[in-house]
């Protein structure tokens, strides 16, 4: 018997593969492929904003968005 005490929110395995099937088909694995450009579409979309930028790693995230803030004049706490 097992007890879970937290658990994954996982979609079916089909409603998965179909997402990831193009990225296979295109063999384009970039951060500027067309998976990546989808996500950004939607999320400007549903933020409403005109740019938008991804960022997996987190040190150049940090770099930009103290430099956007700065520009800005605006000050806010950053640190990890």
């Amino acid at each position: 018997m097992s007890i879970f005490v937290t658990q994954s929110s996982m979609a079916p395995i089909n409603e998965y593969i179909e997402e990831i099937s193009p990225i296979f088909e295109s063999k384009r694995m970039t951060n500027m492929g067309p998976v990546y450009k989808k996500l950004q579409a939607q999320l400007k979309g549903y933020l409403d904003v005109p740019e938008l930028s991804l960022f997996v790693n987190v040190y150049p995230t940090k770099k930009v968005l103290d430099f956007s803030v700065s520009a800005s004049g605006k000050h806010i706490n950053l640190a990890a």
